[in-house]
């Protein structure tokens, strides 16, 4: 689920801009170990936050945006030959330049 909004402009996609999601999923990876030929597996399952602001500029057709955004994402997972109870974390930080028509 994402939302966006403006709060100092009646336009949508001209001006300054939140913008906030949330969401869920999972992380599945599988490996193979050649020396021994064993397959690893990993996997996750979570949710993701994030949350940016950005600026929308507008011409005749299209907009231009730019916009920071940050994330934060937990997974609790499984991993073979380490067991249940792994925490996957992330927190990438964004940049984004984004052309709407």
């Amino acid at each position: 689920m994402s939302v966006k909004y403006y709060p100092f402009s009646r336009t949508y996609n001209r001006g300054f801009y939140g913008r906030g999601s949330l969401g869920f999923g999972q992380f599945t990876a599988k490996r193979l170990n050649e020396t021994v030929q064993e397959y690893r597996h990993q996997y996750g399952i979570g949710s993701t936050l994030m949350l940016g602001a950005g600026y929308s500029i507008p011409s005749k057709r299209t907009r231009l945006s730019f916009e920071a955004e940050f994330e934060n994402s937990s997974r609790n997972g499984t991993v073979s030959g380490v067991g249940d109870g792994v925490v996957f974390r992330s927190g990438p930080l964004g940049l984004n330049t984004c052309f709407t028509y």
